[in-house]
């Protein structure tokens, strides 16, 4: 990830507006605090991003012992956690997050309860960017989620 940059969501307009802005000049990832409305942020810059032929990948964290890398693939696949051992589904998974087609032109990652993130989802995040150039990363989270990025 080259380029970060720090926003807080305060004012909803206001931050929906910056927000797209830095995914839409191209910011490898974007971090924000997430407060009462960071959800509803994310959902709005999703819908946003899909009106401008982006494909906007929408997970949360928020279950119980977090958000690990199979429940991470299966909402990326928008497909059941049950099934998230599947060989078809990982391919699935993989190419949502990797394969731009001639729908959209851009692939967002939108996480909220990023500190929620199992470190293997988190690794597996990082190999995708190290690996493919089109993902951009928006987390969203409790404060000190920028220590578990900066961590090892």
């Amino acid at each position: 990830m080259d380029m970060a940059c720090t926003i807080q969501p305060t004012i909803q307009p206001k931050a929906l507006r910056s927000l797209l802005d830095q995914v839409l000049s191209g910011a490898d990832a974007i971090v924000f605090t997430e407060g009462d409305n960071g959800r509803l942020l994310l959902d709005l810059a999703a819908g946003r991003l899909v009106e401008q032929h982006g494909r906007a990948l929408r997970v949360a964290g928020i279950l119980p012992g977090g958000l690990s890398l199979p429940m991470l693939i299966a909402q990326v696949a928008k497909q059941p956690y049950l099934n998230a051992q599947n060989d078809e589904l990982l391919k699935q998974g993989f190419q949502a997050l990797t394969v731009l087609d001639e729908t959209c032109n851009r692939i967002v990652l939108l996480v909220s309860d990023a500190h929620a993130l199992q470190r293997s989802a988190f690794r597996y995040i990082q190999l995708v960017c190290k690996s493919i150039a089109n993902l951009q990363l928006v987390f969203a989270g409790r404060h000190g989620f920028l220590e578990l990025l900066n961590a090892d």
